[in-house]
């Protein structure tokens, strides 16, 4: 890739036309210093990668729902 995730969410972020749109981070780390810093940088949730694919599954279709719900700020962490 030309840029990270990080990179992407700035890059998301400084377009005014895209700032409704919600951003799910999904990674295979959960590190509480970076998931701060990309709750800060304008991310609304944060999908830590599972190890099934049934779990994973699931998991999205709870940030779906999540997302749709506009429930943003209860559960920053989708697990």
């Amino acid at each position: 890739p030309l840029m990270n995730g990080e990179e992407c969410l700035d890059d998301i972020r400084r377009e005014t036309n895209l700032n409704s749109v919600p951003i799910v981070i999904y990674s295979g780390f959960l590190d509480v210093e970076q998931v701060t810093l990309l709750k800060a940088k304008g991310a609304d949730y944060y999908l830590k990668k599972p190890s099934t694919f049934e779990d994973l599954k699931r998991l999205l279709k709870k940030a779906i729902s999540t997302v749709q719900s506009k429930d943003k700020g209860k559960n920053f962490i989708i697990s």
